[in-house]
């Protein structure tokens, strides 16, 4: 009997050590798995399950993240930190368009009003070519005389006529800038008109205001986009070709980046520029065509006609046309 007791004293002394004893359940590197009361060091970093007495699941740990797993997560929460950066700014906008406009119609004034500031930025610059123009003809008609009667234009002279031409080019190329930034301007408000009717929840257009877009000015079909330098080198070539056949006056200024023809004398006269400029967008290069023809009634008749209506149209056909076999290379190449 005492060894009896004695036994069975020492079987409940066991039976919480065995109780609270753990089990662990892994996989080695060769898929291998594994059933033991410790996790070797070299296995903890691929994870690991705990088990109870009746070999059920009570905890498990993950195996350790890779270096690309980490990598992974920390660029989904770059992208998810400036996605809800993204829709705040939105919201902003959303908030200030709403804020901004009580109508349709107030959107369309406002782009209007700002068109209408364009455009009388560019008529202004217009007229201000026409007069450096004529500035033009006129210091160079003065340095011709003096040649003609042997003497050497002076330095002031050959300066003011340098300084004409520098701004010449410059008044074309921010009167081009300026055309451009119109169709900016129309864009950009052809996006607010759009998402105001989104929150708004309009199912129609409810604008009344006349002439809901504008036409885009004229000129703009005479500026022509070069895709890159090289192509832009063979466009330019074709523009000054395509300007000495259709021009009727002399040639004026023959420069790099543009060729211009003298004011017009008669009624019939046709008088082009064509400049090689930056547009609005910096990093790219347009050719522009403008084309004057006398300030009479007869002359802004005769430039209303056929054949200046003929010139302005043929234009951009005659400038692309001069890139066509190379892009037609390139794409029988790829």
């Amino acid at each position: 009997m005492p060894i009896r007791i004695l036994l069975l004293c020492l079987a409940a002394l066991m039976v919480p050590q065995l109780a609270q004893a753990k089990l662990y359940k892994w996989v080695d590197e060769n898929g291998e798995v594994h059933y033991t009361d410790k996790v070797p060091p070299q296995a903890s970093s691929r994870g690991h399950k705990e088990l109870n007495q009746r070999g059920l699941t009570v905890e498990q740990v993950q195996p350790a993240k890779t270096a690309e797993e980490l990598a992974r997560e920390e660029e989904l929460k770059r992208l998810r930190s400036e996605q809800e950066a993204l829709l705040r700014e939105q919201k902003k906008k959303d908030e200030t368009l709403l804020r901004t406009y009580r109508t349709e119609d107030e959107i369309a004034m406002t782009r209007n009003g700002k068109l209408a500031a364009i455009d009388a930025k560019v008529k202004v610059m217009l007229y201000e070519i026409k007069s450096l123009k004529e500035t033009l003809s006129h210091l160079q008609s003065e340095a011709a005389a003096m040649e003609l009667s042997g003497k050497k234009p002076d330095k002031t002279l050959t300066e003011r006529i340098d300084k004409t031409r520098r701004q010449i080019e410059e008044a074309y190329a921010e009167m081009v800038r300026r055309e451009q930034e119109k169709e900016v301007v129309n864009a950009s408000f052809d996006k607010d008109l759009a998402r105001y009717r989104v929150l708004r929840n309009l199912s129609k257009p409810q604008l009344t205001v006349e002439a809901a877009r504008p036409r885009p000015n004229i000129m703009l079909e005479t500026v022509v986009t070069c895709p890159d330098r090289l192509m832009c080198d063979r466009m330019w070539d074709a523009a000054r070709t395509y300007s000495r056949r259709h021009a009727t006056t002399r040639v004026q200024v023959d420069g790099n980046r543009i060729l211009l023809f003298a004011p017009p004398r008669k009624d019939n006269d046709i008088s082009l520029a064509v400049s090689r400029i930056r547009g609005y967008d910096p990093d790219k290069e347009v050719i522009f065509l403008d084309i004057q023809c006398k300030e009479t009634p007869l002359g802004r008749e005769f430039c209303q006609g056929d054949k200046v209506h003929d010139i302005r149209f043929g234009f951009r056909q005659a400038v692309t046309a001069a890139i066509k076999p190379q892009q037609q290379s390139e794409t029988a190449r790829r």
